[in-house]
């Protein structure tokens, strides 16, 4: 199915979704309702934390590079809390390779009856197989724009 296909479907999915006028309310007592504060963004440590995932190298699992950001990732986040998982694993690609990964976890404030689940990714592709330039769709991509800015981001 074609990128322009899928994006199609998906708007229709969306346009579907939003517009039913469900009367939706909370099953919950005013009680049960949270009221959280944003903690504070700094957007100069958010690149800062991009720069560093790209300076990696492209973060394509079995390499070298994959391996350090883990460990930089894993670090990085248990200076920012003690509740802290690693789920490593194998994965296998569409031919066939085995793909070693790392989910890393972080978990804050954890004794709250309300959570909020935030992610991202942080490896990159292999190939940049869309790359305007064919001479380039064979090489691995950064990932800056990809999973590294939405990791710098959380």
């Amino acid at each position: 199915m074609k990128s322009s296909n899928i994006f199609i479907l998906f708007s229709a999915l969306l346009i579907v979704l939003t517009s039913c006028n469900q009367n939706w309310q909370s099953s919950g007592t005013k009680e049960d309702i949270v009221s959280l504060k944003p903690a504070p963004f700094n957007a100069d440590t958010a690149y800062a934390f991009v720069k560093k995932q790209v300076a990696f190298g492209p973060r394509v699992p079995n390499t070298s590079s994959h391996r350090e950001c883990a460990a930089f990732l894993e670090a990085t986040l248990r200076r920012y809390t003690k509740d802290v998982i690693v789920q490593r694993g194998t994965v296998y690609a569409y031919n066939g390779t085995a793909l070693k990964f790392a989910n890393i976890i972080g978990s804050f404030n954890t004794e709250a009856k309300v959570r909020v689940l935030l992610l991202a990714h942080w490896d990159s592709r292999h190939i940049a197989d869309h790359d305007p330039d064919p001479a380039k769709r064979h090489q691995p991509v950064d990932g800056a724009n990809d999973g590294a800015s939405g990791v710098g981001v959380l």
